[in-house]
């Protein structure tokens, strides 16, 4: 854990932070240690590489699914019950937007799964 953490720091936080400044852009800090947080969680728990932190590339499904999911069952407690239920019959606002996000989820499990069955050769 400690060793994975590290490399993040070193190699990709530090650097980003770096080049920010030197930049002199502003950052959203919140969203910026939320992508290296969901990094260390996909690299410790799964073994996969997200690159959440890489802004050079294109946002990332699986980040964007869980914060989506995240955002989304946070509010089931303020909603009342009788709405929740109508959004589910009828699969519209908040409840196709959380389907779709556990879809993503869904196959970003099956992709690792796959994966570290292909790598243990199972």
């Amino acid at each position: 854990m400690h060793a994975i953490i590290q490399a993040e720091l070193n190699d990709l936080l530090i650097p980003l932070l770096t080049k920010t400044c030197r930049a002199e852009v502003s950052i959203d800090f919140q969203n910026f240690f939320m992508h290296f947080s969901f990094d260390n969680i996909c690299k410790l728990g799964f073994g996969v590489d997200v690159a959440c932190l890489d802004f050079s590339l294109p946002n990332v499904t699986i980040a964007q699914a869980f914060d989506m999911a995240t955002s989304i069952s946070s509010t089931w407690a303020f909603n009342f019950p009788f709405i929740l239920r109508l959004q589910h019959a009828l699969h519209v606002g908040n409840e196709r937007k959380m389907c779709q996000a556990l879809c993503d989820i869904d196959d970003f499990a099956m992709f690792v799964i796959h994966m570290r069955r292909t790598i243990n050769g199972n």
